[in-house]
């Protein structure tokens, strides 16, 4: 039998913000690799698919609902507060 477990998200407009000041960063740091090319490139594009993917962890509960987050069908805990959250999609 599996019991509940509360889930601990991070607020989702924090993550906004992080995500949108990564991106620049992201941006700026592929327009510097195309000036000087270097071993660099690389890591700021693995970096910007990271910063992509987690862009799915948004999760939007209304009042008085629940959000069951599974991962890989894999249950992995409950969200019972209203509000815009981000929770590791990994």
């Amino acid at each position: 039998m599996i019991t509940e477990k509360a889930l601990k998200p991070i607020g989702g407009f924090m993550m906004m913000l992080v995500q949108l000041i990564a991106f620049g960063l992201i941006g700026a740091g592929l327009l510097w690799s195309l000036v000087h090319p270097s071993g660099w490139s690389l890591i700021i594009v693995l970096l910007g698919i990271g910063n992509g993917v987690s862009l799915g962890g948004y999760s939007v509960v209304a009042p008085k609902q629940a959000i069951v987050r599974t991962l890989f069908g894999t249950y992995i805990g409950t969200l019972h507060e209203g509000g815009c959250w981000w929770i590791n999609p990994c």
